[in-house]
């Protein structure tokens, strides 16, 4: 170091600042001579000076026992050993702040450099001075280790690594805040006035410590899901949240809704009503507050106005976002999976969906008469059940009622995926069944489910006549029979009501009659882009999946050579220039053929695909084999678990119904078993159901989180069964055949009831709110 940086920086010797800055380097003045510092100044004091700023400013954040969320809270209550260790040295606060860090922090890249190197230069220098730490001794060979760290930390700083890593953490907070303005620019172009409700959306002192960043983004996700759907909200038409957290709150919401200010009565309390749903969501656990930060600005509180008329109006949004996306100084949110920790959305309502009448009077300044429409109510509290299936213990963030056994309630979870075998006769009950399993997985129905996330549901009907209908397209009108409907009001205190979106998809050339069979559901031809295809779902549509013949490995060989340019062209003049016979290329072509009829690029499947819908695959042609069906069910199976919806991913239920009729080929059979694994991480559940139990492979049988039994005689199928369940071996023939209509045996994987673990209970289903299309026909019609 050259004299001259040494009487440069000895000038500014007795100045506090730099006081501080021989503190950082040996923690220990113990005299206030000029001489008693033991690390001859550098010329890289400013930097040290910049990074103890921080640290000091991280220590006195530790010491509150919070980061970045709540810098200005004051002081907690912590123990005095602990305010003690952190006034320890550099390298031992360092070592200290490495292995006590508040869970869910990503640090500066700087600091995190820091607080590593200081670390292992202090458990370096314990192993060499006989685990005597630093800040026990003040003399030359501490300076040494100290210079030394200060200097590769210089070095380590000015890397091009390291300076990428820096604008990194820096630009993700610029990316949102744009994000977030363009947000705001597209909503005061399309309204004219806007009202900004601010809340604040944290937990119970009492459970936030037990909060995961699953339950949180699940609660988030399940509150946007009401704005996005709910009547009380149709106004709303964007939104802006950050999480946040710290120990003071835990996990916590900083909430921004705008709603269409023309529509919206200014004297309602729709920040309470938020606040409502996000009690309803978490269970009562979560409790919101109007934010007061802007309390002066606000005509109400937790309310602004924004005005298109006011050419300020831009500037006094962004300020406001700009607080929410304030660099992160010291350290960000960082959650498990890369989960995100803020997002600006516009509310884009479905253009079929019909307009709900405003609540707005036509002249604000008179009362409201009777005869004018009312604001949708918000969610009534959950149903009351005894026992859950599908979770080991309470609460389940969604789940509705299944029915009743020994005078309790039996409800399912709804939040999590499950695999469900049903089996039983016609007339049993069975359909009947899955019908109130799919209806409260879509919709809300007050005292019957709570959902605030609603599932997309998916029903594949096969058969080579046209007379067997699916039964589930009924499900779009209410329950109209009166031994329901008074089952329904004493009982369970619910009503009859009808499905609001249901979609039919069939091949091309039936969707002409299916429109005249069903005038009032949508009818749209099966179609997916090939852009939506990969390898392996040209193997099902080519029919080669579990399939060891000399041909179908030639067909996979021209499909790898194809690779990223597999398509519909490329593999139909791959084949034709193939060395393969002509009775191979002429089988070839014929499934080449059959995908092409499903394969349109102007179509994405998995647009059609949104939570609440309920979209049924009408696949009734004479034409189509038992393996084409099931090799289109399981392509489209999985591009529609790929569906997203808002930009997010979203739950689906996906039923076979009447699985035995083309669930045969055991290659096909076991690709779909492989699938069937997989949809649990995709957030899809999956309901098998049959007439005929020893047509479903065992394997799929054995996957079944629950399994539901209706009426049938067969011992030979109840064995079947029992061969992948043996919780069911207590079950005899004839407990099944006693069954009623409506009973049946049901087993579940987990359940807070462990009855339902250990063996079956016999459960008697609740009626259902849709109409039941089902029905078996007598020769006179009655």
């Amino acid at each position: 170091m050259s004299a001259f940086m040494d009487n440069q920086y000895q000038k500014h010797f007795k100045t506090d600042k730099y006081h501080a800055h021989l503190q950082l380097a040996t923690s220990l003045l113990q005299t206030q001579e000029s001489g008693s510092e033991t690390l001859l100044p550098t010329h890289d004091y400013d930097t040290l000076d910049n990074i103890y700023g921080r640290l000091q400013a991280l220590q006195r954040l530790v010491q509150q026992t919070s980061l970045t969320t709540f810098p200005n809270h004051d002081s907690l209550a912590c123990s005095n050993a602990l305010k003690c260790n952190l006034r320890l040295t550099t390298p031992g606060q360092a070592a200290l702040l490495a292995e006590n860090l508040p869970p869910y922090r990503r640090l500066h890249p700087t600091l995190d450099r820091f607080i590593q190197m200081a670390k292992r230069c202090h458990d370096s220098y314990l192993q060499h001075n006989d685990n005597c730490a630093i800040y026990h001794q003040d003399t030359a060979e501490q300076a040494n280790w100290l210079k030394r760290l200060f200097y590769d930390f210089r070095e380590s700083i000015e890397t091009v690594r390291h300076l990428y890593q820096v604008q990194q953490f820096l630009m993700k907070n610029e990316f949102h805040r744009q994000k977030a303005r363009r947000v705001i620019d597209s909503l005061l172009h399309q309204y004219k006035s806007l009202m900004m409700v601010g809340l604040d959306l944290s937990y119970a002192q009492a459970v936030k410590d037990n909060i995961s960043p699953e339950q949180v983004r699940q609660h988030r996700r399940q509150l946007l899901a009401m704005l996005h759907s709910h009547p009380h909200f149709r106004h709303c038409a964007g939104y802006t949240w950050k999480l946040e957290h710290g120990p003071i709150k835990g996990f916590s919401y900083q909430l921004l809704c705008f709603f269409n200010a023309a529509q919206v009565d200014l004297q309602t309390r729709i920040g309470v009503d938020i606040g409502t749903c996000w009690q309803a969501v978490t269970q009562k656990t979560g409790q919101s507050f109007c934010r007061r930060d802007l309390q002066d600005d606000y005509a109400y509180p937790g309310l602004m106005m924004f005005y298109q008329s006011d050419t300020a109006a831009p500037e006094k949004l962004y300020r406001i976002l700009d607080n929410m996306t304030q660099t992160d100084t010291y350290a960000s949110l960082n959650l498990p999976n890369q989960w995100r920790t803020f997002s600006s959305a516009m509310v884009v309502r479905s253009i079929t969906t019909p307009r709900p009448p405003s609540v707005m009077p036509e002249k604000p300044s008179a009362p409201l008469s009777l005869t004018q429409p009312k604001a949708e109510p918000i969610p009534l509290p959950p149903p009351t059940v005894d026992t859950v299936l599908g979770i080991n213990q309470t609460p389940s963030a969604q789940y509705g009622i299944l029915g009743e056994a020994n005078g309790k309630t039996i409800g399912v979870d709804l939040n999590h995926p499950q695999t469900i075998c049903a089996f039983g006769l016609q007339g049993s009950g069975k359909s009947y069944t899955l019908g109130s399993l799919i209806e409260m997985t879509l919709a809300s129905i007050d005292n019957i489910n709570t959902l605030p996330a609603p599932r997309a549901g998916v029903i594949f009907h096969y058969s080579t006549t046209q007379d067997y209908a699916p039964e589930f397209t009924s499900m779009g009108q209410a329950n109209s029979v009166e031994a329901d409907i008074a089952r329904l009001r004493e009982q369970y205190r619910a009503t009859p009501q009808a499905l609001k979106d249901v979609l039919i998809l069939t091949p091309a050339s039936k969707v002409a009659q299916r429109r005249e069979e069903h005038p009032d559901i949508p009818v749209l031809p099966i179609a997916f882009s090939a852009a939506e295809l990969n390898a392996s779902h040209w193997k099902f549509l080519m029919g080669t999946v579990g399939n060891p013949s000399l041909y179908v490995r030639q067909i996979n060989g021209l499909m790898r050579t194809l690779r990223g340019e597999l398509t519909l062209e490329t593999l139909r003049e791959a084949v034709n220039e193939s060395e393969l016979g002509t009775q191979k290329k002429k089988m070839a072509q014929q499934r080449l053929n059959f995908a092409s009829e499903y394969i349109d690029d102007t179509q994405r499947l998995q647009t059609l695909l949104r939570p609440g819908r309920l979209i049924i695959v009408d696949l009734r042609d004479e034409y189509i084999e038992k393996a084409e069906a099931l090799g289109l069910f399981v392509v489209m199976l999985q591009i529609f678990a790929e569906a997203t919806w808002q930009g997010e991913t979203f739950s689906k239920l996906v039923v076979f119904d009447e699985a035995h009729k083309y669930i045969s080929d055991d290659g096909l059979v076991a690709g779909l078993v492989e699938i069937v694994r997989e949809m649990r991480h995709k957030a899809t559940s999956i309901l098998v159901a049959s007439q005929d139990p020893p047509s479903v492979p065992v394997a799929l049988i054995e996957l079944s989180t629950q399994l539901y039994l209706h009426r049938f005689n067969s011992p030979a199928w109840l064995k079947h069964i029992q061969k992948a369940n043996s919780a069911l071996r207590h079950l005899e023939p004839e407990d099944l055949s006693r069954l009623a209509p409506g009973e049946a045996f049901v087993w579940a994987s987990r359940a807070t009831d462990a009855a339902f673990t250990r063996s079956t209970v016999k459960v008697n289903c609740r009626p259902r709110v849709t109409l039941h299309g089902g029905g078996t026909r007598t020769a006179t019609g009655i």
